[in-house]
């Protein structure tokens, strides 16, 4: 689409996560760095879509610049960023809808070597009274297989 900021985004996210001060997971739009612990969506059709709740932004990206608002002086615990050339095709995106089982994450494992998982409500895995979904994610982790 000709009016949208995805382009702006997805380029902010990637000089903000190559900058050797980032860490942990955030939220950058619309030229914001929130920490993902404190970011919201409070708006679905605008450009200020997501707020920080009780806390600062972290950055800002302007003019192509990181600009930091809060020195953090966390090591970077993980080492410099690597980039991969190649994708994966054995990696898939299972969308949870309302009263899926936990089954699907078995089938999953045998079929793929990571998955993204994309949960509904405020994002987290269906906590039914059986721990289901915690048992299958347990045994990824046993597999050795990335989850996110």
């Amino acid at each position: 689409m000709e009016n949208t900021d995805a382009r702006t985004n997805l380029s902010d996210s990637l000089r903000f996560a190559s900058d050797d001060r980032s860490h942990d997971v955030n939220i950058v739009f619309d030229g914001k760095v929130i920490s993902g612990t404190r970011g919201k969506k409070e708006r679905t059709k605008s450009y200020n879509a997501f707020s920080s709740i009780n806390f600062p932004y972290i950055a800002t990206i302007q003019d192509g610049h990181v600009i930091f608002y809060l020195n953090d002086k966390k090591n970077n615990r993980f080492g410099s960023p690597m980039f991969f050339h190649k994708l994966n095709f054995n990696v898939a995106l299972l969308k949870l809808i309302p009263s899926m089982g936990a089954d699907v994450l078995d089938y999953m494992a045998e079929h793929y070597d990571a998955v993204i998982i994309e949960s509904f409500g405020v994002g987290g895995l269906p906590s039914y009274d059986t721990g289901d979904f915690h048992k299958a994610i347990e045994k990824w982790i046993s597999l050795g297989k990335p989850w996110l």
